[in-house]
């Protein structure tokens, strides 16, 4: 499976959520899938990205942590439309706990909605 592919949700995904008044969005990003894909588009060998994945799980580093984080603040701030953000379980998070935790997808999916739960 391959990853989201940001600029797509950017210009397609941004323009018809606007359209449909920006309806709750439920948000699953898989971390490593995001991961997987910025390997390639770095490097281009298939046998190195997987020597280099291995050695990420041996090792528990990440070797694009900075631009993975990038990408991931770079989607988040094209959800700032939404006031609130939750978790599955009915958590709030805050934007700026995103942004300074990317990595926090990791465990969590997320609801952007413009309702508060009670």
């Amino acid at each position: 499976m391959k990853a989201l592919n940001l600029k797509f949700f950017q210009l397609y995904i941004g323009n018809l959520l606007e359209k449909l008044a920006y309806p709750t969005l439920y948000i699953s990003l898989h971390y490593n899938y995001l991961n997987e894909h910025i390997y390639h588009q770095y490097i281009s060998s298939k046998i190195i990205n997987k020597i280099l994945f291995k050695t990420e799980k041996m090792f528990k580093i990440s070797f694009f942590k900075k631009k993975l984080q990038f990408k991931i603040k770079d989607l988040f701030n094209r959800m700032d439309v939404y006031q609130y953000i939750y978790t599955t379980s009915g958590s709030c998070v805050s934007m700026e706990h995103l942004k300074k935790y990317p990595e926090f997808i990791k465990n969590h999916d997320l609801v952007f909605t413009n309702k508060e739960w009670n």
